[in-house]
């Protein structure tokens, strides 16, 4: 048989409990501030570091689209004068381009949008 309590009793413990209860709210309210100011503080001192990392990442995009556009222009210059080269990689250097470096800058730049 299940235990049977009143609302007076009820009503009886929750008075007993409102003190805890209280206490307890304004712990959470303090901790969620604190983690709050935590957080903030983080963040901006990550700002320039992470401003850096998004730099360096661009530098190295344009870096290696640079060295990319040497193998398309071999490739052309090799197919204009009817040179078979020995390596297709210069023959896939534009998709790298579009495929890997395009694609990076899209998904690098709307990461922080």
């Amino acid at each position: 048989m299940p235990v049977m309590i009143t609302t007076a009793q009820v009503d009886e413990l929750g008075a007993a409990i409102a003190g805890l209860v209280e206490a307890e709210q304004q712990a959470k309210q303090k901790f969620d501030a604190e983690v709050t100011s935590y957080q903030e503080t983080c963040s901006d001192a990550l700002r320039q570091p992470l401003g850096d990392y998004h730099a360096e990442l661009a530098t190295k995009l344009d870096e290696l689209e640079t060295l990319l556009r040497r193998g398309v222009d071999l490739q052309s210059a090799a197919r204009a004068n009817g040179v078979k080269l020995p390596s297709k990689v210069p023959g896939l250097c534009g998709h790298l381009i579009t495929h890997v470096v395009e694609q990076a800058r899209r998904i690098l730049g709307s990461a922080d949008a």
